[in-house]
């Protein structure tokens, strides 16, 4: 299946690229966070909703949950095909620093 960009067409392979994550991502889990393993979400609808900002590549949930958006990141690179890759790549770590900051954020609540 293809990827349908909402402003730039048909340019990524939708099951190359969910594979692209989801291997980035078990790569990563575990070895960025190290006090609590995540799980990730996949939603290929827009990442408006997030109420982070107007648009969000990714976030992060208080349980250890990383959601990452590829349309969003997919119309806002243009459909190069490069930068749409290395976006989804800072994203999932980026967003993996956040799960272990929540727990020691908790912990120091807690003192």
């Amino acid at each position: 299946m293809i990827i349908k960009s909402k402003l730039y067409g048909d340019i990524i392979d939708y099951t190359w690229l969910t594979n692209l994550i989801t291997d980035v991502f078990n790569y990563y889990n575990g070895r960025i966070n190290v006090i609590i393993p995540a799980s990730l979400r996949i939603r290929w609808a827009d990442g408006s909703k997030s109420g982070i900002c107007k648009f969000s590549f990714g976030d992060t949930r208080y349980s250890g949950i990383v959601t990452i958006y590829p349309n969003v990141i997919i119309d806002s690179y243009y459909g190069d095909q490069q930068s749409i890759y290395e976006e989804i790549i800072e994203t999932i770590i980026h967003e993996l620093y956040h799960v272990d900051q929540f727990i020691m954020d908790w912990r120091y609540i807690q003192d």
